[in-house]
């Protein structure tokens, strides 16, 4: 059994099953409530699925990229279970498993999720013969350098994501680039794609997993430092 972790966005996906069937599957969105709702989430997918903790033989973790706070939360989880547990943490890339669903488009599918505050995060997917593999790296930057970029690959593009939804004309979706599947990664997909990582091996040691930080959190300390107040009497250094 596989327990997969997707908090890359504003939304919350826990699975469990085989990969090539889920056992469960549960979705939240709307207002983020990461750090509130993964724990209860994960348990309630496992008494929906009728197994344990123990029954759970590799753990998948949607590492980004994403919204800061989903993947400290998702990515902190998944490392305390596979520590706990002493099972292998397969890393996931939230384009990949947003793309996934699509792969018998019959052209090139543009993955983009909004990274807030004007930014995006985007890659491109084609298949080619029986294999379906990225054909970009990650980009990062404004819808318009995202349109720049899919203006490069030519027709039969089709978008996926919430920053297609989003930005539409901005990125250059029409009539003939028309925004298909969801708008975040499903972790149905995501299972499908951690059962093939077990598959190939590439389960990793719980404590060597790492979000995939495309940019800084939205919440920051500003400190303020003072000079302390030198006693009576006393000249300030």
């Amino acid at each position: 059994m596989i327990l997969v972790i997707e908090t890359s966005t504003t939304s919350i996906g826990v699975a469990v099953g085989t990969g090539r069937e889920a056992a469960s599957t549960v979705r939240h969105r709307g207002r983020p409530r990461h750090g509130e709702l993964l724990a209860p989430t994960i348990e309630f997918c496992l008494a929906q699925a009728g197994v344990g903790m123990k029954d759970i033989d590799a753990i998948g973790v949607d590492a980004g990229p994403g919204l800061f706070t989903g993947l400290r939360v998702g990515v902190a989880a998944a490392k305390a279970l596979g520590f706990a547990l002493s099972r292998p943490v397969c890393v996931l890339n939230s384009l990949d498993i947003l793309a996934w669903p699509l792969r018998w488009w019959p052209g090139t599918v543009v993955a983009a999720l909004d990274g807030r505050k004007g930014q995006c995060f985007w890659a491109a997917y084609r298949r080619q013969g029986a294999l379906w593999a990225p054909i970009s790296g990650i980009g990062s930057g404004s819808p318009e350098d995202m349109a720049y970029e899919v203006g490069r690959l030519g027709s039969g593009v089709a978008f996926v994501g919430d920053a297609a939804s989003r930005y539409g004309e901005r990125i250059g979706v029409d009539g003939s680039r028309p925004v298909i599947g969801d708008t975040h990664p499903n972790p149905e997909a995501a299972l499908e794609l951690a059962a093939l990582a077990v598959e190939r091996g590439e389960g990793i040691d719980a404590m060597s997993v790492s979000a995939l930080y495309l940019r800084a959190p939205d919440a920051k300390v500003s400190w303020k430092v003072e000079r302390p107040h030198a006693p009576s009497g006393t000249a300030a250094p």
